[in-house]
């Protein structure tokens, strides 16, 4: 026989979490939770941002509160940042030699 049993949700009102923001993970707070179906979702607030971008998110892009999960927030942004270098020097090299607009090698 299966048992029911009550899904109870993951993270807690007032719970400080990591919750993913694009690629990144910030720090943030769960302040609602509303539960949809089977499953949760959470009114996040990131710390130190305008409530404006408080939003709704499920527990797939939160994460606990932990030494390992904070390692992880640290390499995704030193990763991010290390390729928005890359792209950034990608383009400065990419307009080299293109001043005036016109291809100087055509013969027309």
């Amino acid at each position: 026989h299966f048992i029911k049993r009550k899904m109870q949700p993951k993270y807690k009102v007032d719970e400080k979490v990591l919750c993913y923001h694009g690629p990144l993970l910030y720090e943030a707070k769960c302040t609602k939770i509303k539960k949809e179906g089977s499953s949760y979702s959470y009114l996040i607030h990131y710390q130190g941002w305008n409530k404006n971008w408080d939003e709704w998110v499920n527990d797939g892009r939160m994460l606990k509160q932990t030494q390992e999960n904070f390692e992880k927030q640290r390499k995704l942004l030193n990763s991010h940042m290390a390729q928005a270098k890359g792209n950034k020097k990608a383009r400065k090299d990419g307009r080299k030699g293109t001043k005036g607009g016109s291809d100087s090698n055509s013969n027309s």
